[in-house]
C-alpha cells in the first residue's frame, strides 16, 4: 500500500517511517533519497519533495505564495555537488522582487536559487566529483548528456536525435540514473541505442568525446548608441567552452528572412552593427559554431530605428559632467517618455522623471563604475548614453 513507501529498519524488523496521516498516496513512489546537512530529502514520483530533519516532515520546504496562489518548486532528480544540493524538475525563486522559473536549481541549505541553463528540459543529473552531469534536451529535441562546472554547462556527449533510440511507449529520453563506477560515467534506463549505436538499457561512456557542437548563446539583448556614427550593440551570454566563434545573423523588416551579418571570435559576448538606415526594422539572433556544426540560435531581439544622423542627434541628451562624482547634469531638447540608469548588463537600476529641460541626477550613491543613461522616446526607439561613476 501507499502508507509504506518509506520503511525503516528499527534493528530487528522493518517499520513505517512516516507518521500517521503523511505517507498517503499523495507522495506515490519515493524516486529518490538523499542525505544534505543532517536532513533527508525525498523525491517522489508525483513531483513533490518532502524534508525530514530527524524531527518532523516538511513538505512546502520548496513553496512560494504569489497573488494568492502557492507555486511548488520540484526536484525530479538532485545529487550532491561542490557541497551544495543541485537538482532538475521546476524551481521558482524571488530575484531582486521578481519571480524567476528554472529547470536547474541549488539548494545550499538556507536559500533555493534557480540557474540559467541552455536546455528546454533537463531530465536527470550524476556527478563524477568533479563535474555534475545531466541527461537534458535543447529546444530542437535533440538530447545531450551535459556537463556543468558549477559556472558553465557543454554539451559533452550526444544521446539521440528526436525520434531515435527509445523503446516505442516510453519517454523520449527516458535515460534513467547517471553514475559514476571507477572512474567512468555509465547510463541505464529504457532506450535502444545511444548516438546510433545500438546499446540497450545500460551504457558507459567511453573516453571524452571531441566532436561536440557548442551550446546556443542565450539573454541577447539589444541597445541602440547615437554617437558621431549611430550603432546598434548586441550583447549576449556565451554558454560554451568549445566554440570557434559566433555568427551573427540579421533580418530586414521581418523575423523570416534571415541572413549572416558577420562573425566573431570565441569568448567574444558583443557585437556593433554600424550598417542601418533610418526607420528601418531590424532582427537579430546569435549562433556559436565550430568544427563540428552550429548551435542554436539564441532568443531573437529585434528594434525600430528612427532617423539616423544629426538630426535625430540634436535630440539626444547631453550630460555633463562625465565622468562624475555623484551630481550629473543632464540636458534634453526633447522630453522621451523614459530615462533610465542601466548597468552594463543592461538592468534598470533606477528611473527618473524627464522634463522637456534640463535636471539633475544625484548619482552619489551608486558604485564607482561604468552605467547608461536610457532614453526611451515617443517612437519607441532607443538611445544610450554611457557614463562613468568616479570619486
Amino acid at each position: 500500500a501507499f502508507e509504506y513507501n518509506l520503511v525503516k529498519w528499527n534493528g530487528s524488523d522493518w517499520v513505517r517511517a512516516f507518521p500517521n496521516g503523511l505517507a498517503t498516496n499523495a507522495y506515490n513512489v519515493i524516486n529518490k533519497m538523499l542525505v544534505y546537512q543532517n536532513e533527508l530529502f525525498l523525491l517522489t514520483s508525483n513531483n513533490r519533495t518532502l524534508v525530514y530533519d530527524g524531527q518532523s516532515w516538511d513538505s512546502t520546504r520548496f513553496d512560494y505564495t504569489v497573488g494568492g496562489s502557492t507555486f511548488t518548486s520540484n526536484f525530479t532528480d538532485a545529487v550532491l555537488f561542490n557541497g551544495a544540493f543541485y537538482g532538475c524538475g521546476s524551481f521558482l525563486s524571488v530575484v531582486g522582487g521578481n519571480y524567476v522559473f528554472s529547470n536547474f536549481g541549488k539548494w545550499d541549505g538556507t536559500q533555493l536559487s534557480t540557474l540559467p541553463s541552455p536546455y528546454e528540459t533537463i531530465n536527470r543529473v550524476g556527478t563524477d566529483g568533479t563535474y555534475l552531469y545531466a541527461i537534458a534536451k535543447d529546444s530542437t529535441g535533440e538530447v545531450y548528456l551535459g556537463r556543468f562546472d558549477g559556472s558553465n554547462w557543454v554539451n559533452y556527449a550526444h544521446l539521440q536525435s528526436p525520434g531515435l533510440g527509445v523503446i516505442p511507449g516510453y519517454e523520449l529520453y527516458d535515460y534513467n540514473r547517471i553514475v559514476s563506477y571507477n572512474g567512468e560515467l555509465y547510463i541505464g534506463g529504457r532506450f535502444n541505442q545511444i548516438d546510433g549505436n545500438s546499446i540497450q538499457s545500460f551504457a558507459k561512456l567511453s573516453g571524452a568525446p571531441t566532436n561536440l557542437t557548442p551550446l546556443a548563446p542565450t539573454n541577447l539583448q539589444i541597445a541602440v548608441f547615437k554617437t558621431e556614427t549611430d550603432y546598434v550593440q548586441l550583447t549576449w551570454t556565451d554558454n560554451s567552452n568549445n566554440e570557434t566563434g559566433f555568427i551573427i545573423q540579421r533580418s530586414v523588416a521581418n523575423s523570416s528572412s534571415y541572413s549572416n551579418l558577420d562573425t566573431v571570435a570565441a569568448n567574444v559576448t558583443t557585437f556593433d552593427d554600424y550598417a542601418i538606415a533610418s526607420f528601418t526594422d531590424y532582427y537579430y539572433k546569435v549562433i556559436a559554431f565550430n568544427t563540428s556544426g552550429n548551435s542554436v540560435a539564441s532568443n531573437e531581439v529585434t528594434v525600430s530605428i528612427g532617423s539616423v544622423g544629426l538630426t535625430e542627434n540634436a535630440l539626444e541628451p547631453s550630460v555633463f559632467p562625465n565622468p562624475t562624482t555623484g551630481l550629473l547634469q543632464v540636458k534634453l531638447q526633447s522630453s522621451p517618455k523614459e530615462l533610465n540608469l542601466k548597468d552594463l548588463q543592461g538592468r534598470v537600476l533606477a528611473h527618473f522623471h524627464a522634463p522637456s529641460s534640463s535636471l539633475n541626477l544625484d548619482l552619489t550613491s551608486f558604485e564607482n563604475g561604468l552605467y547608461l543613461l536610457e532614453c526611451v522616446w515617443e517612437s519607441n526607439r532607443v538611445s544610450n548614453v554611457r557614463i562613468s561613476k568616479q570619486n
